[in-house]
């Protein structure tokens, strides 16, 4: 048997399902580690993570028996849901977050157009690592020039600050 046969066909949805922890980590180390830390509250992020664990047994406790591995994976994600938003809810308290919606929806823009050149590059590509330099490099790029045509604050900012760098 090889490593990538049918054996491992179950873990699938398994991975799909965790595969959404990227995102909610990824955000949930953005409020602990940089906002929370930042002003010392140290006890908050355990509190937080405390919680998070407790909710995740509960529900692994629920979800198992019936679900399997699928349910311990979404038990992982509720868990890390409730770090996620109890460190953005005590965050929130300590730092004013000025989100400005046009500027989310150019994001949601670009990040659409970029997977749909993604796509169209693994429908006419063989899939190898070439391919995925390519996916990786061009999608990047639809990326940021998205941004840039749309005029994102944000990324408009980010450029200047690079262009001041050199």
């Amino acid at each position: 048997d090889d490593v990538f046969g049918d054996s491992f066909f179950n873990a699938i949805p398994t991975i799909q399902i965790l595969s959404l922890l990227i995102i909610i980590i990824t955000l949930s180390n953005l409020f602990t580690s940089q906002v929370l830390m930042t002003f010392g509250c140290e006890n908050k992020i355990m509190i937080a993570t405390i919680v998070g664990s407790v909710v995740n047994v509960i529900l692994n406790c629920i979800f198992i028996p019936r679900y399997y591995q699928n349910g311990a994976a979404v038990a992982s994600i509720f868990g890390e849901l409730t770090v996620l938003t109890i460190s953005f809810l005590i965050s929130k308290r300590l730092v004013k977050y000025n989100l400005i919606l046009s500027d989310i929806v150019k994001d949601i823009i670009s990040s659409v157009f970029m997977c749909l050149v993604i796509l169209i590059l693994k429908r006419y590509f063989k899939t190898c690592f070439g391919t995925l330099a390519l996916e990786i490099i061009l999608g990047c790029f639809s990326y940021f020039m998205v941004n840039l045509l749309l005029k994102n604050k944000t990324m408009l900012t980010v450029f200047k600050i690079i262009k001041r760098g050199k």
